[in-house]
């Protein structure tokens, strides 16, 4: 059996404190989830590529950026090294995309208003998004 048809059993994170962690194998786990190029927790065999990407490129590889702001919160940031996505996840799932016009829900690409992320103005939320970007840009350039 080919290396690439192995299933790992993954821990999937609670919905809620009430609920149980569910086990999926990977493979399920990876059709859940979708475009493996937004998750780089899944792992990534390196003859596949994303379908967002042409056969001609790698596949994107992450940096985690420390937050501590977010992770009070408990997300995490991560910047694609490739194209300079800045995701941020929940619970380990990309959430949001952060571009100069703001935060978006990935799955929908749906601007999320700064009450989503508990600012107390659209201003502040904007502050804060300028300042990850060019935190990520500084980092990134450092390593």
């Amino acid at each position: 059996m080919c290396k690439h048809d192995t299933h790992t059993s993954i821990l999937i994170s609670k919905d809620s404190p009430d609920k149980e962690p569910q086990h999926q194998n990977s493979v399920v786990n990876k059709e859940l989830r979708g475009n493996q190029s937004q998750f780089p927790e899944t792992l990534i065999y390196p003859n596949q590529r994303s379908q967002f990407q042409s056969s001609s490129h790698a596949t994107d590889s992450y940096t985690r950026i420390d937050d501590d702001f977010m992770e009070d919160k408990g997300c995490e940031v991560y910047v694609s090294e490739q194209t300079g996505e800045v995701q941020v996840r929940f619970r380990g799932i990309p959430n949001t995309i952060v571009k100069k016009q703001g935060l978006f829900r990935i799955q929908t690409n749906v601007r999320q208003d700064y009450q989503f992320w508990e600012f107390e103005s659209d201003e502040e939320m904007k502050l804060w998004v300028a300042c990850i970007q060019a935190d990520v840009k500084l980092r990134v350039k450092l390593i």
